[in-house]
């Protein structure tokens, strides 16, 4: 592999090269590189390897300064393909600060393959090729223009027949990265390599060779080397150290040093003439204590120091484990210094006491299974911090990290919470859960959780109860109410159950336990403790022990069989890789397995010696669901509820309810036996989000209706489908709705009779949930006039004429009119009316006219009136009293009134009247 420096190797550099730190010197000639392996900083009485590389002389170097292969005697390229005019980037910086102006380029004057090589040398002891390398970019253009392709790069070979065979050293793949020739492909700036002569080229006539096969063309896949130096070792150089490490004579040196204080390594290359040396800075880190840390009173606390391999801590007492570790438990009494040594250095830390702290939880409640219990944690004193609660079993407590938790076991468990002072002290408590048997199993099945006004939803509860078959294998024999076969298994405390006996399989041939047919037709849970392998796992073949586990692969299938164990079904499997230190499980029944006569069964298949197991601690827990399971033994009792009815039964417990709820309600079905409660809910929701806002008022007709549009608006939001349905209600059905409108918020209608149209909203997801209104139309009789009085003008030109009519038909109140319809008024006399023809026409209350002619009635004219004559008669005297005056006037409308010197003669017919008795002075 190459040693990729970025920098020139005259002079001193410094790089880095894997987890190598390097300086390479040179005198005038020889070479050396000195290293440390890894780091060169390392702790006490540790040690460090220093490795390195000499090279007794630079038998050549040729920088292309001279004119190009000027400085290079015998030097050979491709004909026509090198160039010396730094046609591309700049030259590479010399770390030296030695102009450097020219560089060899491989041009477009020549197609691949193109080519670059040495005249032979004499390596017999190996060495060393340097150079600068630099490939075009490929997005430039020639002679600029970059290789890309993973087989147009540049091959480093040697040869030792004079060219007749070459042998790859590297090759410098233009792709090593997925770049294709652009960035960040490491080989298009200048890069500085070092390659190792390999041992097969060790000896005369070494030539080195730049090789690239493949390319486009000419004006493609530019490349080119600069600043080539070949080093090479002397036999008769040797190398030494300052620390008096032996060092053997050749090119590769490494060894070990465990210095106790910061130093360094120098490293002499010399042949007793010439010489060259390369020093390397060692550091011993320092010896670290750490900072300030809390003990908890009677628990204590672990220090820690860094920088050292071998320590003594001290002051003595008060240890909990050895004083010469690095990480030692200690348990002072009181705030107290430790100070730790090394063969180095020696450092100190403060541990501060903090004062013991106490936990108490709150009584838990004894509980059903499935219950729950709430639990609060308190400390004293009150003034010490807290960071953190933990409780255990986690995964039945909720939440996990709460000073008030609810502890939901299924079986009497022992919980404990850790808590943890700001100080970082942690103490523990513990709570035991009582777990007394488990709560009947409630549930509703409603035939409706989604019903409307007026709907009636049936609630049948189902109940299950809960029963179990245990064993511990305590007795003297295994519980006959469990097992039906037993093969290989003995009660015994092999495999160390979690009390007393279990049942241990260690036989030939089958083992396994079998349960009776048990009916599970409710579900329910099996739970038990089982092991098996090795009570080493450590050791899985170590003496024979109770539990060997001999890595046979023995997996114990837990079954369950529903055909009398014709054929059996795999639930989970136990395999000494994952159950060799054993523990208890709690696995549901599962659904396929829930039948009136299901078996279970703990197998192992196997011919001889195989793993050893056990089980210990069997129980069957199941649910038997329905009234038969509970009749006496439970009280049941609906949540009392005005819209609840419960239907009674005989001999049999009521858990049928009918339900009329006038809003949405929850109700609940309460199951007991007298300390665990099974409960369950179930909420009927009210649907009252459909509504219609408005419909086409109800109208009357004088007649028939035709395509008379009838609308409605709604509200809607039950999230399901509106659907719009018009019926006739006095005919049925869609009748006098014009085809495909019954399903529309708009229709129109056609009748000669009155008829009510009914239009319903319902939710086509919910059929009961609706809303309805009906629009009335009515074809009344046609309202007209009767009773009609007509009075005639009296006085000729005094317009006094009159009409008085009554309304018939139709609907009162009536409005008239004599002007065909024109005006109308509430009153029906019409007064002051002139000579001529009206019209009369009664409206009913609707306003309805001109349903029908309007009626013809004529006020008549007054007859003419003249004075025809006056004569006076019997006044021939001044004085005389008796005379008569004659008036005579036709024709005109009588009777008439005379007026004579203001006094009314009275009313009188058209005639000729003669008035007697006047005073004659009166007559004028």
């Amino acid at each position: 592999m190459p040693m990729n420096f970025r920098s020139n190797s005259f002079g001193i550099v410094l790089w880095l090269f894997g987890l190598m730190m390097s300086i390479t010197a040179q005198g005038q000639n020889c070479v050396i590189d000195n290293y440390a392996i890894d780091t060169n900083r390392i702790d006490c009485d540790g040690n460090i390897q220093v490795s390195g590389q000499a090279f007794s002389e630079v038998i050549f170097g040729c920088d292309f300064e001279a004119n190009g292969f000027g400085g290079c005697v015998g030097w050979q390229a491709t004909p026509n393909g090198a160039q010396f005019d730094n046609p591309c980037d700049p030259p590479p910086p010399l770390p030296t600060g030695t102009p450097n102006s020219t560089y060899l380029w491989m041009g477009p004057s020549v197609t691949q393959p193109r080519f670059v090589s040495t005249i032979p040398y004499n390596l017999p002891n190996g060495g060393q090729v340097c150079f600068y390398l630099d490939f075009a970019e490929q997005i430039d253009n020639a002679p600029c223009e970059g290789p890309d392709l993973p087989d147009e790069g540049v091959y480093l070979q040697w040869s030792n027949n004079s060219g007749v065979t070459w042998n790859n050293i590297f090759y410098f793949n233009p792709d090593i990265n997925g770049a294709g020739g652009n960035v960040p492909s490491p080989y298009i700036d200048w890069g500085y390599y070092c390659f190792d002569i390999p041992q097969a080229a060790w000896g005369p006539n070494v030539e080195i060779r730049w090789f690239q096969q493949t390319g486009s063309t000419d004006n493609f896949d530019h490349w080119g080397i600069d600043e080539v130096v070949i080093n090479t070792t002397s036999p008769v150089y040797n190398l030494t150290s300052n620390l008096g490490n032996p060092v053997l004579n050749g090119s590769d040196f490494s060894f070990n040093i465990s210095p106790t204080q910061d130093t360094f390594v120098t490293v002499l290359y010399t042949d007793g003439v010439d010489s060259c040396s390369d020093t390397l800075d060692v550091f011993i880190n320092p010896l670290d204590a750490g900072s300030q840390v809390f003990a908890c009173d009677s628990n204590g606390t672990i220090l820690n120091v860094t920088g050292a391999s071998n320590v003594v801590w001290g002051p003595p007492g008060n240890f909990l484990t050895p004083n010469d570790i690095l990480s030692p438990r200690v348990d002072p009494i009181d705030d107290q210094w430790y100070y730790v040594s090394s063969a180095c250095d020696t450092d100190s830390v403060f541990v501060d006491v903090v004062p013991k702290f106490e936990v108490d939880i709150t009584p838990p409640d004894t509980i059903c299974r499935n219950g729950s219990t709430t639990v609060d944690v308190s400390t004293s004193p009150s003034s010490v911090g807290i960071v953190s609660y933990a409780w255990s079993p986690s995964a039945e407590a909720m939440p996990a990290n709460g000073q008030t938790s609810v502890l939901s076991p299924q079986e009497t468990t022992m919980f404990y919470v850790d808590v943890t002072s700001d100080s970082g002290c942690v103490v523990r408590d513990s709570t035991l859960v009582f777990v007394i048997g488990g709560a009947p199993l409630v549930s509703i099945d409603p035939s409706d959780t989604d019903v409307c006004p007026g709907q009636q939803v049936s609630l049948d509860a189902l109940i299950c109860t809960e029963d179990s078959v245990f064993d511990d294998f305590e007795g003297t024999a295994p519980n006959p109410a469990l097992w039906e076969t037993i093969s290989n298994g003995f009660q015994l405390t092999a495999c160390t159950p979690p009390s007393g006996n279990g049942l241990w399989f260690n036989g030939n041939g089958i083992r396994q336990a079998i349960t009776n047919p048990l009916n599970v037709t409710g579900g329910g849970f099996i739970e038990f403790w089982i092991r098996i392998g090795n009570e080493d796992p450590s050791i899985p073949n170590g003496p024979n022990t109770s539990c060997d586990m001999f890595e046979n692969g023995d997996t114990v299938l837990f079954q369950y069989s529903i055909n009398g164990g014709t054929s059996w079904i795999d639930i989970q499997g136990f395999d000494t890789l994952n159950y060799g230190s054993g523990g208890l499980f709690n696995i549901p029944i599962p659904a396929g397995a829930q039948t009136p006569s299901t078996q279970f069964r703990w197998f192992q298949q196997q011919a001889g010696s195989g793993d050893n197991w056990a089980i210990d601690n069997v129980k069957l827990t199941t649910y038997c669901c329905g009234s038969s399971c509970f009749v006496g033994q439970y009280d049941i009792n609906w949540q009392a509820d005005p819209t609840l009815f419960v239907i009674p039964t005989f001999n049999a417990p009521d858990t049928i309810a009918l339900a009329n709820p006038t809003e949405t309600t929850t109700y609940q079905i309460n199951v007991t036996d007298g300390f665990c409660v099974g409960s369950a809910a179930v909420t009927v929701f009210m649907d009252t989000s459909i509504a219609i806002t408005d419909i086409t008022p109800d109208t009357t007709f004088c007649g028939l209706f035709q395509n008379y549009p009838l609308t409605t608006n709604y509200t809607f939001g039950t999230g399901g489908t509106p659907r719009v349905t018009w019926n006739n209600v006095t005919l049925g059905g869609y009748n006098g709705i014009l085809p495909s409108s019954p399903f529309s918020q708009n229709i129109l209608v056609n009748g000669n009779q009155t008829m009510s149209f009914q239009v319903t909203i319902s939710d086509d997801q919910n059929p009961g949930c609706e809303d309805r209104d009906t629009v009335t139309l009515t074809v009344g009789t046609i309202a007209e006039p009767t009773n009609v009085v007509v009075v005639d003008e009296q006085c000729g030109g005094a317009c006094d004429g009159s009409i008085t009519m009554d309304g018939l038909n139709g609907t009162p109140p009536y409005s008239y009119s004599i002007d065909s319809g024109l005006t109308f008024q509430s009153s029906n006399t019409f007064t002051g009316l002139c000579p001529g023809t009206y019209y009369l026409m009664v409206g009913d209350q609707v306003g309805q006219t001109g349903c029908s002619a309007a009626q013809e009635f004529t006020v008549n004219a007054a007859s003419s009136f003249d004075l025809s004559s006056f004569s006076v008669d019997g006044f021939d005297c001044a004085g005389t009293t008796s005379g008569s005056v004659t008036v005579n006037y036709t024709p005109g409308q009588g009777p008439y009134n005379i007026v004579a010197n203001g006094n009314n003669v009275g009313s009188v017919v058209a005639s000729s009247y003669t008035v007697t008795n006047l005073s004659a002075g009166s007559l004028s």
